[in-house]
């Protein structure tokens, strides 16, 4: 069930890469009017990407500068997509004394190929153990 998951939200992301780049095209396309922009169909394609992608680049915008007419956001989103899809999380916990949970195991991984080059990965693994009450020592 969990894979199956997973597997969607790889494919999701995938999508959401190809809508991207396809964005990315259409607005070169448009800058250096190889598009016909008066055309209706093109520009209701065009809208319709912008909306669908506008959602994911409005927070990527408010953080980073502006550079003017270049907008990076479709780049860092593209690096943001490349970074979850090679990110892996893992929380156990167990059940204490009295019946709450706490954590016993929190582990993650994040893996991703940026550029050619350059790969990142970070593995980190935090394990608690001697829970006691609070005033108890």
């Amino acid at each position: 069930m969990l894979h199956a998951l997973f597997s969607i939200a790889h494919y999701l992301l995938w999508i959401l890469s190809i809508i991207v780049i396809v964005q990315v095209v259409f607005s070169w396309l448009f800058a250096f009017n190889v598009l016909n922009s008066s055309s209706q169909g093109v520009r209701a394609f065009a809208h319709a990407l912008d909306r669908l992608t506008a959602p994911f680049y409005r927070p990527i915008r408010r953080i980073m500068p502006n550079f003017g007419a270049i907008d990076f956001s479709p780049l860092v989103l593209l690096i943001l997509i490349r970074i979850a899809k090679g990110s892996r999380a893992e929380v156990v916990q167990e059940r204490l004394a009295d019946g709450t949970w706490a954590p016993k195991r929190i582990w993650y991984r994040i893996s991703a190929r940026i550029g050619l080059f350059r790969k990142l990965h970070i593995e980190d693994e935090s394990v608690y153990w001697g829970y006691r009450r609070a005033g108890q020592m």
